[in-house]
């Protein structure tokens, strides 16, 4: 299924998987600082209210940023409850929990906009990046959540990204090194059963 950001369900409490790809399956990473722009734009737009950009942001020194994003934390709670992701080099992926009314929605319009813009004026192009509509799926349980944290983690490895598990569990732009303890992002709230990557998983809805 299929929905516009304006037709994203609020349903605030439960939990979704949410996946898009870039237009025409072209790369929408190409190198370090591309991951790392995006990750770093999630966790600036995981929170509810930010009175300026990100490119606003980005211009700040590192001093600034974090005395920035510390009065985020301190004014401002996260519009989604960031459970898990995966960058990939034409795709993305989250595992999101709704926590205000079309806070996954916001944050898609918001993420989305924000790193096509700095795609485009880097690489010199025009025109859309992702697909205007995003995929969602509503997860039932959080039995079900660990089988599609399993499915988003494993992603590297089942696309020919990464070749072994142990590079798998090396892949820095999905939240697995996260899980596995190699690395404690701020915006992710790791669920208590760690799920670990199977090669191979199936996910079904």
């Amino acid at each position: 299924m299929f929905m516009p950001y304006r037709k994203f369900p609020p349903d605030v409490g439960n939990f979704y998987h949410i996946f898009n790809r870039s237009i025409g399956r072209q790369s929408i990473f190409t190198c370090y600082r591309d991951y790392q722009r995006a990750l770093e734009t999630l966790n600036f737009y995981s929170f509810a209210k930010t009175p300026q950009r990100f490119s606003y942001f980005n211009k700040l020194t590192l001093p600034e940023k974090i005395k920035f994003l510390e009065s985020l934390k301190q004014n401002s709670g996260r519009q989604v409850d960031t459970l898990a992701f995966c960058f990939m080099p034409n795709h993305i992926h989250f595992a999101f929990k709704e926590i205000r009314e079309n806070g996954i929605a916001t944050f898609m319009r918001k993420f989305q906009n924000s790193y096509a813009k700095y795609f485009n004026i880097k690489y010199e192009r025009a025109g859309a990046l992702f697909q205007s509509m995003f995929r969602v799926e509503r997860i039932l349980d959080e039995e079900n959540l660990g089988h599609v944290i399993q499915y988003i983690h494993s992603n590297p490895i089942k696309s020919g990204i990464v070749k072994t598990e142990k590079d798998l569990e090396h892949y820095e732009w999905s939240s697995l090194v996260d899980y596995l303890g190699k690395r404690n992002l701020s915006f992710l709230n790791k669920i208590s059963n760690k799920p670990i990557p199977t090669p191979g998983v199936q996910y079904l809805p």
